[in-house]
């Protein structure tokens, strides 16, 4: 059975209307295929058949790994529709939740497409996202120190054609640099944030972020 549903849409830029085939989900197991297509980000353009414009379309999207005991909900659209699925998901049947806590499943919620797919690189190299989202913070804090203007507002996690893992800053669209994670890294904040990383919510839906990491970092300090 295919994942793709056929949807109609009207290209902005000419007008036409056109025939697109949608992804509303993808388990991994099923077909792994086109787990490529996401994190390039190939499966939300659109080309218009009449003009051949390439549009990048924005739709609520799920993403599970069996595998990696891994689902991430990305959701499109404004604050209100963020709510809402967030609090739609957190309230689903304990007969739709209770498989994912007895599995002990990671469950993520993302707001953009970049989100998404920097969460799908952090669990394929192996490593926890609450980890990479503190390690973010306390490399802004150590490396841009004393930088007011071209200070970064903004990172994301990336695997290289090395096989490097790195983290990418960003003042608005414009890249500040890339530093390395080392292994070193990881296991000093594993240890001088091991408080927040307990995880007492298996298959139960959190949202991993700046701010999330941001509050562990204050939490952990307080403790000391």
């Amino acid at each position: 059975m295919s994942p793709y549903q056929n949807i109609k849409i009207k290209c902005p830029k000419c007008g036409q209307v056109g025939n697109m085939s949608v992804l509303p989900s993808l388990n991994t197991a099923l077909n792994p295929e086109l787990k490529e297509k996401v994190i390039s980000k190939e499966a939300f353009e659109y080309t218009c058949p009449g003009c051949l414009t390439k549009n990048h379309l924005n739709y609520t999207f799920l993403y599970h790994d069996p595998s990696r005991k891994l689902m991430i909900q990305f959701v499109a659209g404004d604050d209100k529709a963020w709510v809402k699925a967030v609090n739609e998901f957190r309230q689903m049947p304990y007969s739709t939740r209770d498989p994912l806590r007895a599995n002990k499943y990671c469950v993520r919620a993302v707001r953009s497409q970049n989100q998404l797919t920097e969460k799908i690189q952090i669990f394929d190299a192996g490593l926890d996202d609450r980890v990479i989202e503190i390690l973010k913070l306390v490399m802004l804090a150590n490396s841009f120190k004393g930088r007011l203007l071209k200070k970064p507002d903004h990172a994301f996690f990336y695997k290289d054609t090395d096989g490097s893992n790195n983290i990418i800053f960003f003042k608005k669209e414009e890249s500040m640099g890339a530093l390395k994670v080392t292994p070193e890294q990881i296991a000093a904040v594993e240890k001088d944030y091991a408080a927040a990383l307990q995880d007492t919510m298996p298959g139960e839906l959190q949202v991993i972020d700046s701010l999330w990491a941001a509050a562990a970092i204050k939490q952990c300090r307080k403790a000391d």
